[in-house]
């Protein structure tokens, strides 16, 4: 690597200006621009090795966080199986990495003669959160629905210290897919346990602003654009 190099480029420059200006000889004029030629593209090499030093970095940090989120479980000891997991990789709105990390196993309990309400949570996750253990660290979205009632609904979505890069978006993109094997699971305990649980259909949710520079205009956009509003409220239907 070359350190320094703009003031490095900037004390030739001005060394072969003063040889242009005293009509010393053209032949340092050209070879200045063949050095400066040069400079200029080990300068744009460098840049780029540390361009890609910080996404590899970026990237090494997301699977931290998604290593770091299979390790913790504070109510089970056993370890989890990937099979029982939902793991989807994109890139948000920075071109950042990130992951959508859903454990099935923990979260998608049907328990009906415990609880008539189910919750479960959604984490997209982008490099911050195994390094704080904190919640704002990553994206969370919490799912609930009613054993007795035919939708899921979207409780609330907490963006966390990133906001309006895609994160949200991200999260709902994928959420279909997971209220689908929710129903999987539905069909697989009904034929078990006889048919008691009706699949789910839609996702609905109320539109409510928590943050202060978060509106309700922001989050009708927000969900209009995801294609997840209907009436004045969340609403998707799910396809069978």
């Amino acid at each position: 690597m070359i350190r320094g190099m703009d003031t490095f480029i900037e004390e030739k420059y001005h060394l072969f200006q003063k040889e242009v200006m005293r009509f010393n000889c053209i032949d340092s004029v050209l070879q200045f621009k063949d050095e400066y030629i040069q400079l200029k593209n080990e300068r744009t090499l460098d840049m780029k090795i540390n361009h890609e030093i910080k996404k590899y970095n970026q990237y090494m940090d997301v699977l931290k966080d998604i290593k770091f989120s299979l390790k913790y479980d504070k109510n089970k000891e056993k370890k989890k199986k990937l099979s029982n997991m939902m793991i989807k990789f994109g890139f948000n709105n920075k071109n950042d990495l990130i992951c959508l990390f859903c454990d099935y196993d923990n979260s998608l309990q049907l328990k009906p003669h415990i609880s008539p309400l189910q919750s479960f949570d959604i984490h997209v996750l982008y490099g911050d959160y195994h390094k704080n253990k904190r919640k704002e660290d990553r994206l969370s979205m919490n799912i609930g629905y009613e054993i007795e009632h035919s939708n899921v609904t979207l409780m609330n979505i907490q963006a966390g210290k990133k906001t309006r890069c895609g994160h949200g978006s991200f999260a709902l993109k994928h959420l279909e897919c997971i209220v689908q094997e929710i129903n999987n699971r539905i069909i697989r305990y009904n034929k078990r346990f006889g048919n008691r649980i009706e699949e789910r259909k839609y996702i609905d949710g109320s539109i409510v602003a928590i943050k202060k520079n978060v509106t309700k205009g922001d989050l009708i956009r927000f969900y209009k654009k995801c294609n997840y509003y209907e009436d004045g409220k969340i609403y998707k239907e799910i396809k069978p």
